[in-house]
């Protein structure tokens, strides 16, 4: 059965902050589910799409710093498509 709220994917590298933000957000209202990654994240929006996705963004590179990183890239692509 699916919880009154909705489902909440958080998606953060750090355990504590996905906790926290679990602990948080948690409780009867809403049902909350967490993704390490960006890899991770999508198999779950694509098997089950979240009503709200809640993500850690890295910060921009430094000026001069040659843009996104590969990944960053790839990960932007593939949540663009979604």
């Amino acid at each position: 059965m699916s919880a009154p709220g909705g489902r909440v994917l958080i998606v953060d590298d750090g355990a504590g902050h996905r906790e926290l933000l679990r602990d948080l957000l948690g409780g009867e209202a809403a049902r909350i589910d967490l993704a390490e990654g960006g890899r991770e994240a999508l198999d779950r929006i694509r098997s089950d799409p979240p009503d709200l996705l809640l993500l850690d963004v890295p910060p921009p590179p430094p000026p001069g710093g040659g843009g996104a990183l590969p990944h960053q890239r790839a990960w932007l692509y593939d949540a663009a498509r979604l």
